[in-house]
């Protein structure tokens, strides 16, 4: 008897986590492959990055692909993000109604945060020098452990209010 049976996520955390991931790479491409062409921002990323991405995130990959060559607005960025998280995620890996749960829980909502606290206040280290995303991903993973930062990350889940003021002590 054959069980073709395609069972699909319903965690709504690991969905969480796994479009992080895709925002996080995001992030990384335009931070180190923006170009200016006239005034206009363009994702400009060179062959010998993208077989590095192959190599070492296939699936993301495609998300780089999709942004090379393309000029970079907000809402552009957005609908890409969105666009390439469905694609691979919703129906594929969880089930149909978990990416929009994912999208709107608490912890995705203050993991983005913090990823956006740790890139701001990590700034001018990541700008010293090319950075393969594998590092950002060890680096953010690295600083989510500190104490402080664990401690501040659970006062954002319980209090349900994101302070915008970046405490010294998180950089």
């Amino acid at each position: 008897m054959n069980h073709n049976l395609n069972l699909k996520s319903m965690n709504v955390g690991k969905a969480g986590k796994e479009i992080l991931r895709i925002m996080m790479f995001e992030q990384w491409v335009r931070f180190y492959f923006l170009v200016d062409r006239e005034g206009t921002l363009y994702v400009d990323v060179p062959a010998e990055a993208l077989e590095r991405i192959q190599e070492k995130q296939p699936d993301l990959l495609p998300l780089a692909e999709m942004m090379n060559g393309d000029d970079v607005t907000y809402e552009k960025c957005q609908a890409t993000v969105c666009a390439f998280a469905s694609s691979r995620l919703d129906g594929q890996k969880f089930a149909p109604d978990i990416l929009p749960k994912a999208f709107d829980s608490k912890d995705f909502k203050v993991d983005l945060y913090m990823f956006q606290l740790w890139n701001r206040g990590h700034e001018k280290y990541l700008d010293e020098r090319f950075h393969d995303f594998e590092e950002w991903e060890e680096m953010f993973s690295e600083w989510s452990k500190l104490e402080e930062v664990q401690q501040y990350r659970e006062k954002l889940v319980l209090g349900g209010q994101q302070n915008t003021a970046e405490p010294d002590t998180l950089q």
